[in-house]
C-alpha cells in the first residue's frame, strides 16, 4: 500500500450518551438543497461523538492520521480549541461498556481557530499504530471525537463553541 492511502471507513456520527455535542445542519448559500451535518461543541464542558469505523483490509499496520474539518460560531484567530480523538476497537466478545477500566487513549491537537465565522480548518490528529486499541485490518470500531474546553490550549483564551463538519472526516496511513 502507498503513503498516505485512505484506510478508514466512516460511518454516520452519533451523539454520545453523556456529554453529547447537539447536531445542526447547514444549507449551502451557493447551491439550495445541498446541506451539511455539523456536530456543536459548547465552549463551556467537555463534549462528544461517536462515529462507527471499518479500517480497511488494504490498512498494513502504520500510523494513522484523522483529518478533522473544524469550524467556529463566535471565536477568532489567534484563539485555539482543543480536539482530541480516540479509537475503541468492537469486536464480539471484546467489548464491555460497563467496564470502566478500558479508558480510552485520547490523542489531541489544538489548531488556530479560523479567521471568520464559517471558515473551515483542516488539522489532522495523528496516532502511533500503537494508539488505535488493537485494530486490525477489516475490523469496526468507533472513533470518539471530542471538544476538550478546559485544556491549556482551549480554557480562558476566547469563548465561541466550534462545529464539526461531519461530512469531511478523512484518514490517511503513513
Amino acid at each position: 500500500m502507498a503513503t498516505d492511502d485512505y484506510v478508514i471507513q466512516f460511518g454516520a456520527a452519533a451523539a454520545s450518551v453523556a456529554s453529547a455535542a447537539g447536531r445542526r445542519f447547514v444549507e449551502s448559500a451557493h447551491t439550495p438543497g445541498i446541506r451539511q451535518a455539523l456536530w456543536l461543541f459548547d465552549d463551556s464542558a467537555a463534549e462528544y461523538v461517536d462515529v462507527p469505523i471499518f479500517l480497511s483490509r488494504r490498512y498494513r499496520g502504520g500510523d494513522v492520521a484523522i483529518r478533522l474539518a473544524l469550524s467556529a460560531t463566535t471565536a477568532t484567530a489567534p484563539d485555539q480549541f482543543r480536539f482530541e480523538a480516540a479509537f475503541l476497537r468492537l469486536t464480539a466478545d471484546m467489548v464491555d461498556f460497563d467496564d470502566a477500566s478500558g479508558l480510552l487513549s485520547f490523542q489531541g491537537i489544538s489548531p488556530t481557530v479560523p479567521t471568520a465565522v464559517g471558515r473551515v480548518v483542516f488539522p489532522e490528529i495523528t496516532f502511533a499504530a500503537s494508539q488505535l486499541d488493537g485494530l486490525q485490518s477489516g475490523e469496526a470500531g468507533l472513533l470518539r471525537i471530542r471538544r476538550d474546553p478546559a485544556h491549556v490550549d482551549d480554557a480562558g483564551v476566547g469563548s465561541g463553541d466550534a462545529e464539526l463538519w461531519e461530512s469531511f472526516l478523512s484518514s490517511r496511513e503513513f
